[in-house]
């Protein structure tokens, strides 16, 4: 019935793919509805913390698919190991990881929501 208790459920270990499918809709007394933005409960960080990082797990899945070992495949919603390898570190490096914000960060998301829902009025 309120935003926590619909971030929450998003948070619990039974959300499946939150990160992915789950969404946050407010609807009014007036019944009118508003989604609240995935920017406040979803993070996004980059897949690697460096270029090196990038470029070593190219190598290795290339190394890999060249043994003919079937993690040689994965990976490829990342970058494609069909493009140029210049092609493939820019995709790497631009690729995020999306997750569900941490619970200790419920009351600090929650004020910000709720400033943000107030000026949207």
């Amino acid at each position: 019935t309120t935003f926590r208790e619909a971030l929450e459920a998003l948070q619990s270990d039974v959300a499946y793919l939150p990160e992915m499918a789950g969404s946050i809709v407010c609807y009014f007394k007036n019944a009118t509805s508003i989604e609240i933005p995935e920017h406040f409960y979803i993070e996004a960080k980059p897949h690697f913390s460096s270029r090196e990082k990038a470029v070593e797990w190219l190598q290795e899945r290339k190394q890999k698919h060249d043994n003919g070992s079937l993690g040689g495949a994965f990976g490829i919603v990342i970058a494609n190991p069909k493009d140029t390898f210049e092609k493939q570190l820019q995709d790497a490096l631009a690729h995020k990881d999306y997750r569900i914000v941490d619970a200790t960060k419920n009351d600090e998301i929650c004020e910000a929501v709720m400033s943000w829902l107030s000026n949207t009025k």
